[in-house]
């Protein structure tokens, strides 16, 4: 059997690796708003730790602005893609023809939810003066994660 190319068992899955290509691409930006919730992208904290508060704060305002402007942006792209590829019937080039609208409109949900919160913690920064994730990275400074 291993001569042939199939594996020991004797089990081939055909456009596996496409098929899995889809399902990391949807799980992840489907795992991102979750994540920065809970703190734990990683963020380069250097920078703002040297700055004041009133300083920092400005730039944690800037940042999310930014980045649930980009996200709204990719988001409302994303969809569109999955529009297009919805109305001419769009499939997969691979060994397993998979309609593409599927996961295109999954990973525009993930990104809808992602700009969802940014914009969330973009209010939050903005009446409280702290995002939410910076009570998670006090605690790690301090060595109280978990």
């Amino acid at each position: 059997m291993k001569l042939t190319g199939y594996p020991p068992y004797g089990l081939l899955v055909p456009g596996l690796a496409e098929i899995a290509g889809y399902l990391l691409a949807v799980s992840s930006l489907l795992a991102l708003a979750a994540t920065l919730k809970a703190g734990a992208h990683i963020r380069v904290t250097v920078m703002l730790s040297m700055l004041g508060e009133r300083a920092r704060r400005v730039f944690e305002l800037l940042a999310l602005t930014a980045a649930a402007a980009f996200s709204a942006y990719m988001t409302w792209r994303f969809g569109l893609l999955a529009y297009d590829s919805w109305m001419f019937d769009e499939v997969s080039y691979g060994l397993v023809p998979l309609r593409l609208a599927w996961p295109q409109a999954a990973m525009a949900i993930g990104l809808a939810v992602l700009t969802i919160a940014l914009v969330d913690e973009l209010v939050l920064t903005v009446q409280r003066g702290r995002p939410s994730y910076r009570s998670v990275e006090d605690a790690i400074a301090l060595g109280r994660e978990g």
